[in-house]
């Protein structure tokens, strides 16, 4: 049966993390703190504790699925600089450095190493909300950070390994320690095998999945997959997180990475807050105020000497001052993939009493003080983006000179070009038709432009032909943001479903207000609610298909194509006046015989009349140019309709249409000379 109890702390855990997002303080801390308060050491709200625990295992799974998705291959490469620099020195000495200070707590050798290597760990989660809220992600503190982090991450994945061969050389009996590297050699593989394996068989799978077509299919899929590949390495004899880590990694550099990341998110966000629940509920209120001098003492230790470590580091990657002090205190807590390996260690360590004791003694005021950490984060860097970037580069400038020619030589190395926004680029959702003639004029304007198609095969095809393009459902804010929308100047969406339409305008509005967004109505009805999602332009089906018909037929009955045009253009304006607000439509060009271009030069379509003194001239004989100074476009049969370009030797035919530009002075001119000679009687 359902636990009541449950959906009390979650509704509880919700109004918590919307103060919080008021406060502008990350919601994780509102999780842990209703964790704190509902769970068995506060309130005792959450009865069904297996239930709480499995869902958190959940929210952990999807957590590590979502940060191997998120380190692609060319994430990766271009971070390798910053990764090896900082990033891996950072574990390195954090390993030694903290594993030396748990020695001098008696605690034993191979387990103060391995705990040092923990307590290296930082927070994926927190650090990247701290340093996106502080706009800091483009900054060379922002990539710094993020290279660190990077490699704790996959550092977790060693760490999981170790744990095992930890718990069996303490376990008090004799120690074969070449059954134990056995052992640890028979994990590496396995890790090996199932990391190749999965990079060849699961975007196959999401492949098949994703030309389906069908939207349900591939969310369950994308679900059941970071579920299935953690059971199936704990099948194997590995940790569940370490399987749901290659997951995430092998569909990282795929054709469906986007679409995948969208559809993981909600899932990862539900379960991950419990998660942070479950992290707050470990929070004992009685050894906190037993212990309360020894857990601050360590609180203070570790995050102190995680200051000092990441200072140190980034000075040897020759950084300035004020990049190293800010990234170390950003990556000074403990984060909550340490929870998961210390968990892992607690649960088996009442099978190694060799360090049963040590951890009787020290491991409740260990995780207690690595609670704390995670909550003066968000806070010190609320001070550290506000106004603290001031202060240290006030602080810092007259040690950073010497520095800065590294530190912009890494930044170079390292960064992504940043893409500024283009006022030309274009981005299309959906590629029918009507894309597909829109992309063709762009490629032959050399015009920068991105697709975004859910049609997997559609998509595969236009990378083969070289083509920018990403899978994806262009509803979601993610496919948008990862197609580059903040440096795009124009949207067009040429899906014409209304329903799935507005709802790309609407996020599209959201994400970029200043964007000019050009969308396609199918239908009349269609037009009104485009426009209200926020559409500037609505390219309407069936009022296009009019004006042709209109062209066409009227030429045919034998009006001019100046009228013909102008009767379409009309219909047109009347359109645009019913769907445009007042203060667009009245700025409308009027509807004339000569329609106004640039400056005072006019557009206008003349025909040639029978007994014209020009007819059978060639345009070079006739010399229009020079007598009145119009320049000929182009001349349209008006029997066929075909057009022919205006060359020297175009010869001009009795009732040719010649589609002219000129001042109004000069189109006068050749009106006069395109009038018949009359005829004169013989007396």
């Amino acid at each position: 049966m359902f636990d009541a109890s449950i959906a009390s702390v979650l509704l509880m855990a919700t109004v918590v993390a919307t103060i919080f997002h008021t406060l502008k303080l990350p919601p994780v801390l509102g999780f842990m703190l209703v964790g704190a308060l509902t769970g068995p050491y506060g309130l005792k709200w959450m009865q069904d504790q297996a239930t709480v625990q499995n869902m958190a295992e959940l929210g952990l799974i999807f957590l590590l699925f979502m940060v191997g998705l998120e380190l692609s291959p060319a994430k990766l490469k271009r971070m390798k600089n910053t990764a090896l620099n900082v990033g891996i020195r950072y574990m390195c000495l954090g390993t030694v450095v903290l594993g030396t200070l748990l020695l001098a707590l008696k605690a034993p050798p191979l387990l103060a190493y391995v705990l040092g290597g923990v307590l290296s760990l930082s927070s994926t989660a927190l650090v990247i909300k701290c340093v996106e809220d502080g706009q800091a992600t483009a900054s060379t503190v922002g990539r710094v950070t993020l290279g660190t982090l990077i490699v704790q991450d996959i550092a977790v994945i060693p760490l999981l390994l170790v744990v095992p061969v930890l718990l069996k050389v303490y376990s008090g009996s004799t120690v074969d320690w070449v059954y134990v590297g056995g052992d640890l050699l028979k994990a590496v593989l396995v890790l090996v095998a199932t990391v190749a394996s999965s990079f060849h068989f699961i975007p196959k799978l999401v492949d098949k999945l994703a030309q389906a077509r069908n939207r349900e299919l591939f969310t369950l899929s994308v679900f059941s997959l970071g579920i299935g590949m953690a059971f199936f390495t704990h099948w194997l004899g590995l940790s569940l997180e370490a399987g749901a880590f290659v997951g995430g990694l092998a569909l990282s550099g795929s054709l469906y990475s986007k679409q995948v990341l969208s559809d993981s998110r909600p899932f990862r966000d539900v379960f991950a807050s419990v998660f942070f629940v479950s992290l707050g509920a470990l929070l004992n209120w009685d050894v906190l105020t037993s212990q309360w001098l020894q857990i601050l003492s360590i609180c203070i230790t570790l995050l102190g000497l995680k200051t000092v470590v990441g200072i140190v580091v980034a000075k040897q990657a020759k950084l300035s001052w004020k990049v190293a002090i800010s990234s170390a205190l950003l990556l000074f807590q403990v984060g909550e993939l340490s929870f998961m390996v210390l968990r892992h260690l607690k649960d088996g360590v009442q099978d190694a009493p060799l360090i049963l004791a040590w951890s009787n003694q020290w491991m409740d005021a260990l995780i207690h003080a690595i609670i704390l950490s995670l909550w003066v984060t968000p806070l010190l860097s609320r001070l550290l983006f506000s106004g603290g970037q001031a202060w240290l580069t006030k602080l810092t400038d007259r040690w950073d000179h010497a520095d800065l020619i590294e530190e912009q030589r890494l930044a170079l190395s390292d960064a992504k070009p940043e893409q500024k926004s283009d006022e030309n680029k274009v981005l299309m959702v959906g590629y029918g038709p009507v894309a597909q003639q829109l992309a063709e004029a762009l490629r032959s304007e050399q015009i920068a432009y991105q697709i975004i198609e859910n049609n997997a095969i559609t998509v595969k095809s236009l990378k083969e032909d070289e083509i920018p393009a990403i899978y994806g459902d262009a509803t979601s804010p993610t496919v948008l943001e990862s197609a580059g929308i903040q440096s795009t100047g124009l949207l067009v969406v040429t899906v014409p479903i209304v329903k799935i339409a507005t709802s790309i305008i609407f996020h599209a509005r959201e994400l970029k207000a200043e964007l000019t967004i050009v969308a396609r109505a199918k239908y009349r009805t269609d037009v009104a609610p485009l426009y209200e999602a926020g559409a500037d332009a609505v390219i309407y089906d069936e009022l296009e298909s009019g004006h042709r018909f209109i062209h066409y037929s009227l030429v045919k009955l034998g009006f001019s194509m100046q009228e013909s045009h102008s009767m379409g253009l009309l219909l047109r304006h009347q359109f645009e006046e019913e769907f445009h607000p007042p203060e667009i439509s009245a700025g409308l060009p009027e509807l004339s015989s000569r329609l106004a271009l640039v400056g005072d030069t006019l557009l206008e379509w003349m025909s040639v009349p029978e007994g014209s003194p020009l007819i059978c001239q060639s345009l070079e004989k006739s010399k229009i140019r020079q007598t009145t100074g119009v320049t000929i476009v182009s001349i349209v049969n008006a029997e066929t309709l075909e057009r022919r370009d205006a060359i020297a030797k175009s010869v001009l035919n009795a009732g040719d249409i010649l589609i002219t530009l000129g001042k109004a002075s000069q189109l006068d001119a050749l009106r006069e000379a395109l009038i018949p000679i009359p005829i004169l009687n013989s007396v």
